[in-house]
């Protein structure tokens, strides 16, 4: 049961940080455009961030679950 509810936690972690990606990325590219008034060449690493951090919160949540069921 401990492993579906990892599972669990995980997709959610997912989820969550691939939302949070969206989010970030295009604040950050709203406020590069309104900043500049054109897209910024800088700012084409960004669209990797839902990645990233969808990756990180699949990580990042299971071991937090895990880590307060000990304590």
């Amino acid at each position: 049961m401990t492993v579906l509810r990892t599972l669990g936690v995980a997709v959610l972690g997912m989820l969550g940080g691939f939302l949070l990606g969206l989010l970030v990325s295009e604040a950050i590219g709203i406020v590069g455009m309104v900043a500049t008034g054109e897209p910024p060449t800088w700012l084409r690493a960004m669209r990797l961030a839902p990645s990233v951090l969808a990756l990180a919160g699949g990580l990042a949540a299971p071991a937090v679950f895990l880590w307060r069921r000990e304590t």
